[in-house]
């Protein structure tokens, strides 16, 4: 083996090492039960395509990094896999100071503040340029990977496939081979997905229920941005495939860049890029939070510099052009510095106010990454891991005695019933916030009347991002309080214990009508009795493409009080369409902070009333909604 081979692999082994992050233990909390519930998921072979209904599927430990005993292996692996792949499209050209300098920088920086998101959007980028360069092998390899991580979050699958159709396209016209890179990431996935211990009939519903989280994200999960914060990473990843285009108009080509398809590899370049960008900008500023901010950038300083040395390779780039490449790079680098913490800044959650003293610290952190992912070759590493799992799955499991019957916990900390081993049942969306489409609330719908509904429920009547609590549960309100009893508190919850038969359920339909923004809505008076509200709101125009680029505009709801007490919450408009309690104040009767905490559980009788409501919008919402309608039906379960 050469110099430069041994040297080429010690950085690539670099990368990896940087990019490790440690393995987690399970705690309490939203995303640490959504990642305990799809561990447990998958060990307990739960459909993926009827329930479990998350962004994430049966192998979300690749990505979650949640250590078990029986997937620590394959998280480990395929952190390592993905880092490879996007380095793996300029592994064969030549390295040398200017390349290894560059190369190292755009890690150091990446890794400041490193989400793994990222870098799997850059191995399909990588994947995809592997296929345009000719390099058959490798990018049926890297297409075999992703579809084994489309399991992990079915955004990776999103992500990949335009990307993999353009480039089988791109082969069939121009070099006349066979478009297999598309087929092999679909069969690697649907492999993949029975070796998971899934029903291959199931798969279908896997992804439809996977579009649907997609579809309706922008407008249900968003967060206000910072326009001033998004720009940088807007400006720096567009002029890249603009770079590109304006590289093949100038291209010299050499008899190596003719066979590798010639001028038409960059333009076909950009064209991928421009659709990985608008799927990394979603992914990074939808949801405008630290966490999320940073996954544009990770993915973007990878592509980066593989897109550069690739361009160079195929242009025969002078000097001069290398050099000019390389200045951009470092000036790219140099504004992700600037930025990088700034929303956590903004946020209140921990930034630093001496950005230098906070890069050093953090490069330092990331060092250490290297001797953690060198601790798990070390024989007993996996085992004092397990023992530290177990003593966390103490710590946060719920003590309920129910024996094997089933349970179910709304809104979302589903982790501490896992944690207990109780007979954890979930419903279709296992987290509240996600039954955020019409399509997703009947699944739930459908399962509260059904045999599968759980024994046991523990309930609170809350909700994410400040939402009228009431409209993610949707029209189950009525079957949770035909079906269950509410027979005791548990912490913060109301045990609701299910019926050997439900209460009658009467409901009167009342006629539709008009409902424009900012318009006050008289809510029929009906006592002791629940009055849902329908609400149809469409998207104009505007509206539509402003959730396809970013999100629509934020709505929000005022709700009246028969005492004259008026409260403000956020209104996702799809998650009102099949209709939500609007009245009355469901809080005491099913949030167990909504009382004091020896009261008795109240019936509906003992609710205050909600006499009237409207919709707000800022901005230019009401360009960005059409004319809406409300129709109200008043339900009387009896005996309650």
């Amino acid at each position: 083996m050469s110099r430069t081979h041994i040297l080429k692999a010690a950085i690539l082994l670099i990368a990896a090492a940087l990019v490790f992050q440690e393995l987690i233990l399970p705690s309490r909390g939203l995303d640490p039960s959504w990642k305990l519930a799809t561990q447990y998921g998958l060990l307990e072979n739960i459909d993926f395509g009827r329930y479990l209904i998350i962004s994430y599927g049966p192998l979300s430990s690749l990505t979650s990094r949640l250590f078990h005993p029986a997937t620590w292996g394959l998280t480990v692996a395929f952190e390592l896999l993905c880092v490879l792949i996007a380095l793996w499209p300029i592994a064969d050209r030549h390295w040398n100071r200017q390349v290894i300098f560059i190369l190292l920088v755009c890690l150091l920086a990446n890794h400041i503040y490193y989400m793994n998101d990222g870098v799997v959007f850059a191995a399909a980028f990588s994947a995809f340029l592997l296929s345009l360069l000719g390099r058959r092998t490798a990018s049926l390899l890297s297409a075999v990977v992703i579809g084994v991580l489309a399991l992990a979050k079915t955004s990776f699958l999103f992500a990949a496939a335009p990307l993999f159709v353009l480039a089988d396209a791109f082969g069939l016209l121009k070099k006349r081979a066979l478009p297999l890179q598309t087929l092999t990431l679909f069969i690697a996935m649907t492999v993949a997905f029975v070796i998971a211990g899934q029903h291959l009939e199931s798969l279908p519903l896997y992804l439809r229920n996977g579009y649907e989280i997609s579809k309706y994200y922008s407008t249900a999960m968003s967060l206000p941005m910072d326009a001033l914060l998004v720009m940088p990473f807007v400006a720096c990843a567009l002029a890249l495939p603009l770079l590109l285009a304006i590289r093949a108009r100038q291209m010299r080509m050499d008899e190596a860049a003719v066979t590798l398809g010639g001028r038409y590899v960059l333009p076909v370049t950009a064209l991928g890029l421009i659709w990985l960008i608008v799927v990394m900008y979603k992914a990074s500023f939808v949801r405008f939070d630290p966490y999320h901010y940073y996954i544009g950038w990770n993915a973007f300083l990878f592509i980066l510099p593989v897109s550069l040395l690739t361009t160079w390779q195929l242009t025969a780039a002078s000097i001069r052009t290398e050099r000019l490449d390389s200045a951009l790079i470092l000036a790219v680098v140099a504004i992700f510095l600037v930025t990088a913490d700034v929303p956590t800044w903004r946020s209140g959650t921990g930034g630093r106010g001496n950005l230098a003293e906070f890069a050093v610290e953090r490069m330092a952190d990331k060092f250490n990454s290297v001797t953690s992912l060198l601790g798990w070759l070390r024989p007993g590493k996996p085992g004092e891991e397990e023992q530290a799992r177990l003593a966390a799955l103490n710590r946060i499991a719920l003590r309920l005695p129910i024996g094997r019957e089933t349970v179910d916990v709304y809104p979302y900390d589903i982790g501490a019933v896992i944690a207990a081993g109780l007979a954890y049942q979930p419903r279709p969306t296992m987290q509240s916030y996600l039954a955020y489409s019409p399509y997703l609330q009947q699944l739930d719908l459908n399962h509260w009347r059904s045999s599968n509904a759980p024994d046991h429920v523990l309930f609170n009547l809350t909700d994410i991002d400040g939402r009228l609590p009431t409209l993610a549960l949707g029209p189950s309100v009525v079957e949770l309080l035909a079906r269950y009893d509410a027979v005791d508190t548990v912490g913060r919850q109301v045990h609701l214990r299910k019926r050997s038969s439900p209460h009658p359920v009467a409901a009167h339909q009342e006629s539709s009508r008009a409902l424009a923004l900012d318009q006050w809505i008289t809510v029929p008076n009906a006592p002791g009795k629940v009055v849902l509200a329908q609400i149809s709101l469409k998207p104009t125009l505007l509206g539509s493409a402003m959730a396809f680029i970013n999100s629509p505009p934020e709505l929000r709801i005022e709700t009246r009080l028969a005492s004259g007490e008026l409260r403000r919450n956020r209104f996702i408009a799809p998650m009102a369409e099949l209709g939500f309690a609007i009245s009355p104040d469901l809080m005491p009767l099913l949030a167990a902070s909504g009382r004091a905490e020896q009261s008795p559980l109240p019936g509906l009788h003992d609710l205050e009333q909600i006499t009237a409501f409207r919709i707000r919008g800022a901005g230019v919402a009401a360009q960005a909604f059409g004319a809406g309608s409300v129709s109200f039906s008043v339900v009387d379960v009896q005996d309650r």
